[in-house]
């Protein structure tokens, strides 16, 4: 988080790279932290598949993982353009991956 900070302070051209660095701490880190304890220990689905179809997961979290990589490559480039192509699509994986892993979980926690 110091770095983030210091990438903001130092120079204005940096402010790219700041905002970046906090996206990808925030959901980078913190968005996944919080699906994975939600797919580890959420309430088993079934004796058979305790934690329901994995492959929706799995497709979740690369999604989320592309839109991430896709923003930190392009986002330092074009800083400041509104609705950039690539930023739009972007955030567009991240939408769809976020959806993907709430049907992931969802079964799991509805009432039975």
């Amino acid at each position: 988080m110091g770095i983030g900070v210091l990438l903001a302070v130092s120079s204005p051209a940096r402010a790219g790279l700041s905002a970046t660095y906090l996206h990808l701490l925030v959901v980078g880190w913190l968005t996944q932290l919080i699906f994975g304890i939600a797919h580890w220990l959420f309430p088993r689905a079934s004796a058979a598949t305790p934690r329901g179809d994995e492959r929706v997961g799995w497709a979740g979290l690369l999604l989320l993982n592309l839109g991430l990589l896709l923003r930190a490559g392009i986002e330092p480039m074009v800083f400041g353009q509104p609705r950039h192509t690539f930023l739009l699509t972007s955030a567009a994986l991240q939408f769809l991956a976020l959806l993907l892993l709430v049907l992931h979980v969802w079964p799991r926690v509805k009432e039975r």
